[in-house]
């Protein structure tokens, strides 16, 4: 059972990196029901099988299929994720945030050496005063060890972030609407364990926020 969870932990991280990245993201038919070729990448001459589709994975896996289709879903109602052209380069005037920021543990930290195994990236709306329209992600591609990054801050009065995906929380709780997920103060540090990825999204904030970013577990 340890083992299985972990596979659709890696399965549902995988979805959302692919899901939440620029570009056309590609995917094979039963991917989102978990579907297996049982390591044949090239299985286009096997008609047996290792190349039919076995639909009733689509059962047996519902839980992975509703986390593809919400992510399917956040893209097509998140301009941030399907842009038509590249990010600008930073501004050498310095009035306005860049439209992404890559990080590692903390806000303005990067490591790109080949040892690391945490990136998180920040997405900022094209409209500030968007509701949803700032998103957070963080992963954690290590085998072992947890990372905790330290949420950034959003810059703008009246929005708060909430914690919308956690590949590793068991369904429905790994991805939530923003008026169901737990506000999460900027600058609290988010545990990301391995091979995980934690998802935040900015929201207008409301009066009953307050008290609960308080509370907000880590």
């Amino acid at each position: 059972p340890a083992i299985k969870r972990l596979r659709f932990r890696r399965m549902k991280t995988f979805a959302a990196v692919l899901l939440l990245s620029q570009g056309v993201p590609m995917i094979l038919a039963g991917d989102e029901f978990g579907r297996s070729q049982g390591g044949n990448n090239n299985a286009y001459c096997q008609d047996n099988p290792t190349s039919w589709l076995d639909w009733s994975l689509l059962a047996a896996n519902g839980e992975l299929f509703r986390f593809f289709r919400l992510c399917i879903a956040l893209r097509k109602t998140s301009r941030v994720f399907r842009r038509s052209a590249f990010f600008a380069a930073e501004n050498e005037a310095g009035d306005r945030p860049p439209e992404i920021s890559w990080q590692y543990l903390s806000p303005g930290e990067q490591n790109w050496g080949h040892d690391c195994h945490g990136l998180a990236f920040f997405l900022r709306s094209e409209h500030p005063v968007d509701s949803g329209g700032d998103f957070f992600v963080m992963l954690n591609g290590g085998r072992e060890e947890t990372l905790h990054f330290e949420a950034p801050s959003l810059k703008v009065s009246g929005k708060v972030w909430r914690r919308i995906i956690d590949t590793a929380a068991e369904p429905p709780s790994d991805f939530l609407s923003p008026a169901e997920a737990v506000a999460v103060a900027e600058g609290r540090k988010i545990a990301v364990p391995p091979f995980g990825c934690v998802v935040l999204r900015s929201r207008i904030q409301k009066s009953e926020d307050r008290s609960r970013i308080s509370r907000m577990p880590t």
